[in-house]
C-alpha cells in the first residue's frame, strides 16, 4: 500500500539514498556460550582417536541398523567411561559445596555431597534411557547452581529470622530444593511438549555470558572458602582466605587450579584432564610420606577434613522430615526459580545446539528438552537437584565412536558407588584438590565469557555481558539478570532505531496504463514528486529519525522566499514539492506512536 500526501508549490527528487538507508550493518560473529561444561573446551576439541570415526561418519552410523555385540567396543566403552568417571565424581563433590556453601551447611556436608552424587546417577539413568544421543552425559550442571546455592542460603536465614531449629531449616532446605528442581522438570517437559524450545532461546545471550562469568568467580569463591575453612561468601572477602595462616593453604591450590588451567589450554588429549586430577592427590601424598607426616597430622593442619565419623548413604531421606518443614520460606524463592527456569531451558538448548554441530546430524530440540525436563522430575522426587547435559563429557564420548550405552553404564556405577561408600570422601582427599579443580573451572569460565569473548561478539554485546556480571555482584542474582535484559532490551531498541527502519528515494516511473494527456500531465509534474519507500517495523524508536529522513526529501519555499528542505538545510531543488507518494510495501508493521509522531506532522 502507498500513502500520498500532497504539498502546495514545493519540492523536488535528489534521487540519493537517504541517511541511514542501504544494507544493515554486518551482525557481529555469533557467540555461543556453552553453558554446561565440565571443563570447557578440554574435550570439545579433543581430536578423533586414532581409528575411530568422526562426528559425521558417527552420525552416519546412527543411522544404520543396531551392530552386533563387539566385545572390543565392550571394553573401550568401560575405558572411556571410567575417564569419564575420574572427571565428573570430583566436580560433582566440588558442585556439593557450591549449593551448599553457607557454613550452616558444614555438619552435614559429608550427607549432602552423597545426595548430590545420587542426583547424578538419577540424572544419568534418565539420559541413558531416554535421551536419542546413546553417548548422552546429564549430570548435576553448573547454570542451575548458583539458583540452588542462593535458595538455600536464603532458607537458612529466613529460618534462622524466624528461630527455626537446626533440623528444621535442613527439612526446609532439602524439600525446598527438591521440590524446585521437581517443577523445573514439569516445566522443562511442557515447554518440549508444546514445542516452546525456540522460545527460551530468546534469552540475550551476552546476559548468559555474565551470568557463566558470575558462576565462574563463584566457583573460585567456594573453592577459596573450602581450602581456608572460613566464609568467602562476597568478592569483597576474598582476600580472608589469604590471612591468620590460612595462605599457606591456600596458595598451593590456587597456584595448582591455574597450573591446570594453562595445561589444559596447551594440550588438548582426552587423557590429559583425568591424568592430572590422579596426579594431584598422588604427589599430595607423596610429599606428606617424604617429610614424615601421617594422614591425622594433615588432618589436623586443616589439608584433610577432620570428619572420619561412618556416613551412611541411608541416612539422606530421614533429613526429609515434612513435620518440621518452615513453609513461610518457600514463596520468596519464586523470582529466583522463574530465573533458573530460564537460564537452565535456555542453556540446555545451548548444548544440544553445540552437540548437533559436532555431530552432524539435526537434533530434535524439543524432544531433548523433555528428556532434560524428565531428568529433572525424577531427580527432584527422588530428592535430587537440577541437572542437565554436560556438553565437554558429551563431545568426548561421541568422538570415541562407541554406538552403546557402556560408557553411560560405567558413569553410574562410578558415581553409585561413591555414593554407597560408609564414609566421606572428603575425609581422605586434600581439600586443595577440590580447590584446585574449582579454581581451574572458575578461571575457565571467567576467561571464556569475560576476556575472550571480547574476540566473539560486538563492542556492544560485550560491554553488556560485562554490565551484567557487575550487576549481579552488586545486586544480586535475580535483579542483576533482570538489569541485564532491560539493558539488552534498551540496546535492541537503540540499534532497531538507528537501523531497523528506513526511507528510500525511487526513481522508478509509475507502472500504470495512462491516457495521453495524463501522461503528460504527470511528466510536467514529475519533479515536484517526491516518492519514499519505506522499510522495516516502524515504532516509536525510530519514528523521530524516519521523520527527520523524510522531511530531508521534502522541499518547501521559505519566508524569505529561498527553497529549503522541511528539516531547514538548504535545498538545490528548482522548485518545490508538490506530492509525497511514501511505500508502505516493505513495511512489516506499524504502530500508533511511529503513525502520530510521523506522518501527522506531514499532513498538516
Amino acid at each position: 500500500c502507498s500513502s500520498v500526501v500532497t504539498f502546495t508549490p514545493q519540492s523536488e527528487m535528489s534521487g540519493q539514498l537517504l541517511p541511514g538507508q542501504g544494507s544493515p550493518a554486518p551482525s557481529p560473529r555469533p557467540w555461543t556460550p556453552n553453558s554446561a561444561k565440565v571443563a570447557q573446551g578440554v574435550f570439545s576439541g579433543a581430536p578423533n582417536t586414532p581409528g575411530m570415526p568422526g562426528p559425521s561418519n558417527f552420525a552416519d552410523g546412527l543411522r544404520q541398523p543396531k551392530q552386533r555385540f563387539s566385545w572390543a567396543d565392550f571394553i573401550r566403552g568401560i575405558i572411556f567411561g571410567l575417564i569419564n568417571g575420574v572427571v565428573l565424581v570430583p566436580v560433582m563433590i566440588g558442585f556439593a559445596q557450591i549449593i551448599f556453601r553457607d557454613p550452616f551447611f558444614e555438619p552435614k556436608k559429608a550427607l549432602l555431597v552423597k545426595a548430590v552424587l545420587f542426583s547424578c546417577v538419577v540424572h544419568q539413568t534418565a539420559f541413558g534411557l531416554m535421551s536419542t544421543l546413546p553417548f548422552a552425559v546429564g549430570q548435576v550442571q553448573d547454570a542451575g547452581l548458583i539458583f540452588l546455592s542462593a535458595m538455600a542460603t536464603s532458607v537458612v536465614s529466613i529460618c534462622k529470622d524466624d528461630g527455626v531449629s537446626d533440623t528444621g531449616t535442613i527439612a526446609t532446605t532439602l524439600i525446598l530444593l527438591s521440590s524446585a528442581t521437581t517443577l523445573l522438570g514439569l516445566a522443562l517437559i511442557l515447554t518440549g511438549y508444546f514445542k516452546l524450545a525456540a522460545l527460551v532461546q530468546y534469552l540475550p545471550q551476552p546476559v548468559v555470558g555474565g551470568y557463566l562469568a558470575f558462576i565462574g568467580m563463584y566457583c573460585a569463591e567456594a573453592g577459596l572458602q573450602m581450602m581456608a575453612n572460613t566464609s568467602v561468601a562476597t568478592f569483597t572477602e576474598i582476600p580472608d582466605a589469604f590471612t591468620h595462616g590460612r595462605a599457606r593453604l591456600v596458595v598451593p591450590g590456587v597456584a595448582t587450579g591455574l597450573l591446570l588451567y594453562g595445561i589444559l589450554r596447551r594440550f588438548r588429549h582426552f587423557a590429559v584432564l583425568p591424568c592430572l586430577l590422579i596426579a594431584i592427590p598422588v604427589c599430595f601424598f607423596v610429599v606428606m610420606l617424604a617429610l614424615g607426616l601421617s594422614l591425622d597430622d594433615v588432618r589436623e593442619t586443616g589439608w584433610v577434613d577432620s570428619d572420619t565419623s561412618t556416613v551412611s548413604f541411608y541416612d539422606i531421606w530421614p533429613l526429609f522430615d515434612f513435620a518440621q518443614v518452615h513453609w513461610k520460606a518457600f514463596p520468596a524463592q519464586l523470582p529466583t526459580w522463574f530465573a533458573m527456569y530460564f537460564v537452565v531451558a535456555f542453556s540446555s538448548s545451548l548444548d544440544v545446539a553445540a552437540i548437533q554441530l559436532d555431530l552432524g546430524k539435526e537434533l530434535d530440540f524439543n524432544h531433548e528438552l523433555i528428556t532434560v525436563g524428565v531428568s529433572n522430575l525424577l531427580s527432584g522426587v527422588t530428592g535430587g537437584y537440577t541437572g542437565s547435559y554436560i556438553f565437554s563429557q558429551t563431545i568426548f564420548t561421541m568422538r570415541t565412536g562407541l554406538k552403546t550405552r557402556v560408557v553411560c553404564v560405567v558413569i553410574i556405577l562410578c558415581e553409585a558407588v561413591m555414593f554407597v561408600l560408609p564414609f566421606s570422601i572428603l575425609a581422605y582427599i586434600p581439600r586443595m584438590f577440590f580447590g584446585a579443580l574449582l579454581t581451574f573451572i572458575g578461571v575457565d569460565l571467567i576467561i571464556d565469557h569475560l576476556v575472550e569473548s571480547f574476540h566473539k561478539m560486538g563492542p556492544a554485546d560485550y560491554v553488556l555481558a560485562w554490565l551484567t556480571f557487575l550487576a549481579i555482584n552488586l545486586l544480586n542474582l535475580e535483579l542483576g539478570m533482570l538489569v541485564g535484559i532491560a539493558l539488552a532490551t534498551l540496546h535492541f531498541v537503540l540499534v532497531y532505531a538507528r537501523r531497523g527502519s528506513s526511507a528510500m528515494l525511487l526513481t522508478t516511473r509509475s507502472r500504470v496504463f495512462r491516457a495521453f494527456q495524463d501522461r503528460q500531465v504527470l511528466d510536467a509534474r514529475a519533479h515536484r514528486v517526491v516518492a519514499l519507500q519505506l522499510h522495516g517495523y516502524l515504532f516509536f524508536g525510530s519514528a523521530v529519525r524516519l521523520l527527520e529522513e523524510v522531511k530531508g526529501c521534502v522541499v518547501i519555499q521559505s519566508p524569505d522566499l529561498n527553497l529549503v528542505h522541511l528539516d531547514g538545510t538548504p535545498s538545490r531543488a528548482r522548485d518545490t514539492t508538490g506530492f509525497l507518494v511514501l511505500d508502505f510495501s516493505k513495511v512489516t508493521g506499524l504502530d500508533a506512536t511511529a503513525a502520530g509522531a510521523c506522518f501527522r506532522p506531514l499532513g498538516q
